[in-house]
């Protein structure tokens, strides 16, 4: 039995594809949570419903791996996610778009395909000068879903340097509120600058980053994220 959130990411290509068997490879004895990557939440704090994330969120190809994961035990939380340090500031900038995210968020959680557990929140970057607004963000978030299960987790995405930089995310000020920090510790050697080739993650790399949020965080809230793909490194003589 697993004893440590192991949170795994569906990203959606990947159940859009013929080519790509996502059924057949999705290990359910080894996942806690799978999240699935996912919905945009648009600038406007509504959920793009036009694109192929939501299309494939609405399948029935998508209905059945959720099932499939809920009766091994799986936890499923979708992931929302604004890209671009403009548009998160622009949406978070109001109380009226963010209710209106809010209020989007709470729209397809009481309409999913599955009964969901949480949701995944990945807002990539938030600037500094939107901290406080996105604190306030997940804030209201956390009351709604309250309202219709207090046992509704977030989870939300942030970078390997943010328990040392912070930025946009009050981790201390959000601790109450959220499950979980998914930790996106992905690429902590810069292949334009390394002497070698080698790990993206060295070990001592990744625990320098788990000891930074240890003094920031709960343990308990702390999920470390790991890559489970590879780099092409240039060589000298190519």
């Amino acid at each position: 039995k697993i004893k440590k959130e192991v949170y795994g990411f569906l990203w959606y290509p990947y159940v859009d594809s013929d080519s790509d068997k996502a059924e057949s490879y999705l290990q359910y004895p080894y996942l806690t949570t799978l999240a699935y990557a996912g919905l945009v939440l648009k600038k406007e704090g509504n959920i793009n419903k036009n694109n192929a994330p939501y299309q494939v969120w609405q399948s029935q190809r998508l209905k059945k791996i959720l099932t499939d994961a809920k009766a091994e035990g799986v936890k499923i939380h979708p992931r929302i996610a604004t890209f671009d340090s403009d548009n998160v500031n622009f949406l978070l900038e109001t109380p009226k778009r963010r209710q209106k995210a809010v209020l989007s968020i709470i729209e397809e959680i009481r309409n999913a395909p599955v009964a969901i557990d949480g949701v995944n929140i990945d807002f990539e970057p938030v600037p500094s000068r939107s901290r406080d607004e996105f604190t306030d963000f997940i804030k209201s978030l956390r009351a709604e879903m309250d309202k219709i299960n207090p046992d509704l987790e977030i989870v939300i995405d942030t970078f390997s340097s943010t328990a040392i930089s912070e930025g946009g995310f009050d981790l201390e000020a959000l601790t109450p509120y959220v499950n979980g920090f998914f930790v996106m510790s992905f690429t902590l050697v810069d292949q334009d600058i390394a002497e070698k080739a080698g790990s993206l993650n060295p070990y001592k790399s990744l625990n320098k980053v788990a000891d930074n949020y240890l003094n920031k965080v709960p343990s308990d809230k702390i999920i470390l994220g790991f890559p489970f793909y590879t780099a092409r490194w240039n060589t000298e003589d190519n």
